[in-house]
């Protein structure tokens, strides 16, 4: 017989095997996690990647500045990745992203100083997107497009923009320079997976 005080013996073990269940499960998840178990899906291995930083610089009211390489595209399905920051001084309505082509339609991803983004034609307006991040900090944005030429664009891994593309063959990385200021955007990596 216990002390009306005491724990029973029986619940001390329940409670140190719950404890140790709970410890266990944690650590499973975040090794799961930490496999990429919740990483965005991307269509098949990496075939291209720069990791090489470069600045790309667009004057105030210039217009827009290219990468001087494209990206070749493959056919079908892809995912492509790109990685940059403006710079913390760069003009807030300066803006950055990706310029992809087909025959006959040209279409565009685009985040700006206000953590706003556009995708053109169908969005061309910059409409506000908690995920941006402001200047200086890094953004990514992800185009997976599937082989029905249906289309995802993630920007910081989360779903921004949904649509159908055409056929693309190459991507364009691009800066606009602001209405005050010039912008430098440091481009820290591009990738392109496919299967």
């Amino acid at each position: 017989m216990t002390a009306p005080d005491e724990v029973p013996v029986w619940l001390w073990r329940s409670v140190r095997t719950a404890l140790g269940i709970t410890i266990a499960g944690g650590l499973i998840a975040v090794i799961v996690l930490a496999a990429g178990a919740a990483d965005p899906p991307r269509a098949g291995p990496r075939r291209y990647e720069n990791s090489t930083a470069h600045t790309l610089i667009a004057r105030a009211n210039s217009g827009t500045q290219f990468e001087p390489e494209s990206v070749v595209l493959p056919n079908g399905a892809f995912t492509l990745e790109v990685s940059g920051r403006l710079s913390p001084d760069s003009d807030p309505s300066a803006a950055w992203g990706i310029e992809l082509s087909d025959d006959q339609t040209r279409y565009s991803a685009l985040l700006n100083g206000f953590r706003q983004y556009a995708v053109m034609p169908s969005q061309p307006d910059f409409a506000p997107f908690i995920h941006v991040r402001a200047d200086g900090e890094s953004n990514k944005i992800t185009l997976d497009v599937r082989g029905d030429s249906s289309a995802t664009m993630r920007i910081n891994d989360e779903v921004a923009w949904t649509g159908r593309i055409g056929a693309v063959r190459s991507a364009h990385i691009q800066v606009i320079g602001g209405l005050d200021k010039s912008a430098a955007l440091t481009v820290e990596g591009v990738a392109v997976y496919a299967p």
